[in-house]
């Protein structure tokens, strides 16, 4: 089972302990941590304790909660605690934290893994609620000195050789200089003890002036294994952040080990840790490559994929292969993949080799002396109203994960701290903001800059655990008394387009004008939220702007007018990166957000972007909506269907929430042309198509298959098959078999589709696969098809 590092174990053996342990759970969580609780002994016990009882011997507990808690509270004797615990201990780099209390709670003692478990950590918290004492006893912490696991745990860095990671600490407590070598920017200054010297990737091992004393450290994803020592040298200690994106294609049922080891050789090549990649990305032809998916589980990655169209957007020179282009629909995979999922730049171009290709690309970091946890969220930094935190996290996929804040929070947040910059003298280092979600959030503020009759700051987008192209990007507002000082901010345009009007404001006497500068797009198509000519400022975050500079003018009892424009310096860049192109918005990115809170995982952008087409669909007149899940159907229905592939919405795994905006928008007919390999799934009345969601491809098949007389050996082939191309070699090895269950296939898809749409919205289908072509068409599919052809 997978360690919870988030979970605390804990158990009590008195009265007064369990006690004590129910006044720890009041608030839930204590610190933001789960715990769960356990009692042994006959008790007596409180009336209202719920505690589970631990039925087995105290160190067989202790075994299951070494393998599976992130923490454990011993709430008794010290001597219990190390007895029971001292089978399973091993190190501080793979022990839990553990922790004991008294039963009074008078005291709080960190017991194991006080600095990487973070049992000083837990220690402390458990006395802040208990209001006892954290008796801490780690060395670095006694006389405040630099704890180099400390800083690497909470930064999320990787420690290369745990024997050089206590010199380092022992050496800082000796008073010997531990040499630090950076390959990235750094923010303030070195811990006591800590000296800077120049990072160079040729010294891999030791510094050339190190000397025989002193540790080195390198903050890096290059580097080299542990090995000997030169003689008057000293081994260096790497702290790899993971910040590495390999862009990988392969050839179709590869066997996993073969890739893993050719990626792996690219890695060891090109010196970089495999513990700095964070994820891999390619084309979704191959997100569902067995021998990917083999590889990003057993490394613990994440696995990032895109359309031909979207890696076509990415801007840069990459290899080009034809061959590629004309299998794929893009000529460069890796290259592009890499880059596009990292946000970064190429560390390693193209390397093929054994039908593998890898490239890396290293995204933007910045080593913090002065952190003290991994990277603030603002929605955590300060809370005005006590809020649970739920409010903060969601569930996807059975995985707790963050949300982050939309770009419209990030404007309305820097425009709150000019505008109380410039009218009151104040310039905040935070501002709440409460976001039409109805959460309260504190946003931190950087970068003041000011003139006489004007103020700009900028906020940093952080957008959770969600995969956004823009989590990091600055944007920037710049509140002025002349509007003439806000359109300088788009003489740096490197491409200017036609210049958008401002957006106008008024509440009783007050005065606001809006717009967009450098790095925000100008709407030219219709049917998106702001008209074509302005700046791509959606209305909510529009509205949370104007409220900010409103609530200003009115603290100080002047009127205005106020000039505000948002900029992105890095804006035009990142567009290319998302669908704003195609939906008419040039230069730059759109301030977004309904909500003003990023969901993870993007889902609700894309179903967002899928409702904007369809929107602009129906504005233009067009009368039948054409839709297809992804590539596959763009290419088919260019090449086999003889239609315009330019104009069917792509609407990936989301086909009932694309007939619901189909209904929405006044569509009266919808044709909807789909791989195999997804749309079956529609005929088991599945709507999502991801493979997280629901599968039922192979049962589908089998039940129609034993429905049209298939023996049961050949149900249970088809039940045992990987793809459905598979599936349907079996069918079709008893003749007519497949025609028949494609028939059935298709009269259930028409059956769902139908309930879906309901009567409004007259809905057809076609099934096909690259090799097959057409396998199946509902009733009305072919005049359908001829309609959008005569409309086209």
């Amino acid at each position: 089972m997978t360690k919870k590092k988030n979970t605390v174990w804990a158990v009590c053996f008195t009265f007064a302990g369990a006690e004590l342990l129910k006044k720890l759970l009041k608030d839930g969580k204590p610190g933001g941590t789960e715990v769960s609780a356990w009692k042994k002994g006959s008790g007596p016990w409180p009336k209202d304790c719920r505690f589970k009882d631990i039925k087995t011997s105290l160190t067989e507990w202790m075994g299951e909660a070494f393998k599976e808690a992130g923490g454990i509270l011993v709430i008794g004797a010290a001597g219990i605690a190390v007895r029971a615990a001292s089978p399973w201990i091993r190190d501080k780099f793979q022990d839990p934290a553990m922790v004991v209390m008294d039963e009074k709670g008078k005291f709080a003692v960190p017991v194991l893994s006080g600095h990487w478990g973070r049992a000083n950590e837990l220690a402390s918290r458990l006395a802040d609620i208990s209001g006892g004492t954290a008796v801490i006893t780690t060395a670095t912490d006694v006389e405040k000195r630099f704890a180099v696991d400390v800083f690497a745990e909470k930064n999320g860095l990787w420690i290369s050789d745990r024997q050089a990671a206590k010199q380092v600490s022992a050496d800082i407590l000796a008073g010997i200089p531990v040499k630090v070598a950076s390959a990235f920017p750094q923010e303030g200054a070195l811990p006591m003890g800590c000296e800077s010297v120049p990072y160079g990737r040729e010294e891999k091992e030791v510094p050339k002036d190190c000397g025989r004393q002193g540790s080195f450290v390198v903050i890096s994803v290059f580097g080299s294994k542990p090995g000997e020592v030169p003689e008057g040298k000293v081994r260096a200690l790497y702290l790899v952040p993971r910040l590495v994106t390999l862009g990988i294609g392969c050839r179709k049922d590869m066997d996993p080990g073969k890739l893993k080891e050719q990626v792996m050789a690219v890695l060891e090549e090109s010196g970089i840790w495999p513990e700095a990649v964070e994820a891999v990305a390619t084309i979704d032809l191959k997100e569902q490559e067995p021998a990917l998916l083999s590889l990003c589980r057993e490394m613990g990655w994440k696995l990032k994929s895109f359309s031909a169209g979207e890696l076509k957007a990415v801007r840069g020179e990459f290899a080009h292969s034809d061959f590629v282009e004309q299998t794929t629909g893009v000529g460069n995979v890796c290259e592009r993949a890499a880059v596009l999922a990292g946000g970064g730049q190429l560390i390693v171009k193209k390397q093929q080799r054994f039908g593998v290709t890898v490239a890396a690309a290293l995204r933007p970091w910045t080593v913090k002396w002065n952190r003290t946890e991994k990277r603030k969220n603002p929605m955590e930094a300060c809370q005005v109203q006590p809020v649970g935190d739920g409010e903060f996290y969601t569930y996807v996929n059975q995985t707790k994960m963050r949300r982050g804040i939309t770009t419209g929070t990030c404007a309305a947040a820097a425009a709150a701290a000019a505008a109380a910059s410039l009218l009151e003298g104040r310039s905040p280092e935070q501002v709440m903001i409460l976001t039409p979600k109805g959460l309260r959030l504190s946003v931190p503020v950087f970068c003041y800059e000011r003139g006489r009759d004007w103020v700009s700051c900028c906020v940093r987008k952080d957008a959770g655990d969600d995969p956004d192209v823009t989590d990091g990007t600055i944007i920037k507002v710049l509140v002025s008394r002349d509007p003439e000082r806000g359109k300088e901010s788009t003489d740096e345009k490197t491409e200017p387009v036609q210049t958008g009007r401002w957006y106008e404001y008024r509440e009783e006497e007050i005065s606001l004008y809006l717009r967009g500068g450098k790095g925000i797009g100008l709407v030219t198509r219709a049917g998106l939220s702001c008209p074509p000519g302005m700046w791509a400022i959606n209305p909510v975050p529009r509205q949370m702007i104007f409220r900010q500079a409103a609530d200003a003018l009115g603290r100080t009892g002047e009127k205005g007018p106020l000039y505000i424009t948002v900029s992105a310096p890095d804006g035009e860049n990142l567009a290319s990166r998302t669908f704003n192109p195609q939906l008419g918005i040039q230069g730059g990115i759109s301030i977004l957000g309904t909500s003003g809170i990023v969901e993870p995982m993007s889902q609700s952008a894309l179903i967002e972007t899928i409702r904007l087409e369809i929107r602009q669909r129906a504005e233009e007149g067009e009368r039948i909506l054409l839709a297809t899940p992804g590539n596959y159907g763009w290419h088919f229905i260019r090449e086999f269907l003889a239609l315009s592939a330019e104009d069917a919405v792509k609407c990936s795994n989301f086909i009932g929430e694309t007939i619901d905006l189909a209904v929405q928008y006044g569509f009266r007919e919808m044709l909807l042309v789909g791989h195999a390999g997804k749309l079956i799934k529609a005929a088991a009345g599945v709507m999502n198509t991801h493979s997280s969601m629901a599968d039922g491809r192979m049962e589908c098949l089998a039940a129609w298959a034993g429905a049209c007389n298939a023996g049961a050996e050949r149900i249970n082939r088809i039940l045992s098959a990987v793809t459905v191309d598979e599936a349907l070699g079996i069918l079709e090895e008893q003749e007519g078999l497949r025609e028949a269950v494609m028939e059935k296939v298709m009269e259930q898809i028409a059956k769902h589709l139908k309930h879906r749409a309901g009567e409004r919205l007259a809905i057809e289908a076609v099934l096909f696969t690259n090799d097959r072509g057409i396998l199946g068409e509902t009733a009305g599919a072919k005049g359908m098809m001829e309609q959008v052809r005569r409309h086209r």
